[in-house]
């Protein structure tokens, strides 16, 4: 390579990188911008929020009979809830639990559960995940043994009798 052709690709480089300083600079500009809106805007709803909770305050104290002097009550930590909400089942679980509904004391394969998650238009993996939770919702019934799901309920009493029939 000749010297003119290095000194070419050297400009061509050089081009390249203000080109993508200069779109870097633009992007950063815009980010920075977007920030001191959201600054504002926060400033604003604070402004709001501070109004509001004056307001509330003066009402409280305004209203009749009441003492505002009394302390508030104790904490109670029995009264928070510890425990995770009660599951609600999404369509999926709906789809799984009208199949295992239908199959009754027979029960379906996992594979099966899956199939009827599948032909309701969902996804394998909303299957699994689906029939984890209705099962430590207490929804649906697993033996790991003979690899059966039933309704809560409808599985055997039990599945040892099961597994010699199938057998």
């Amino acid at each position: 390579m000749d010297l003119i052709a290095v000194q070419g690709m050297i400009e061509d480089i050089d081009l390249r990188i203000e080109a993508e300083r200069g779109d870097l600079l633009r992007l950063v500009a815009e980010s920075n911008a977007r920030t001191v809106a959201m600054m504002f805007r926060r400033e604003r709803l604070m402004a709001a929020l501070q109004s509001v909770s004056a307001e509330m305050q003066q009402d409280i104290e305004a209203a009749p009979g009441r003492d505002v002097r009394r302390s508030p009550a104790p904490f109670d930590a029995a009264q928070v809830p510890t425990a995770h909400p009660p599951y609600m089942p999404g369509r999926a679980a709906k789809l799984i639990l009208d199949a295992l509904e239908q199959a009754g004391a027979q029960g379906l394969s996992g594979g099966e559960v899956n199939e009827a998650v599948r032909n309701g238009g969902l996804s394998l993996d909303a299957a699994e995940k689906t029939k984890s939770r209705l099962k430590k919702a207490g929804l649906a019934e697993h033996d790991n043994r003979i690899k059966r799901w039933w309704a809560k309920g409808q599985g055997p009493a039990n599945t040892a009798s099961i597994t010699e029939v199938r057998l």
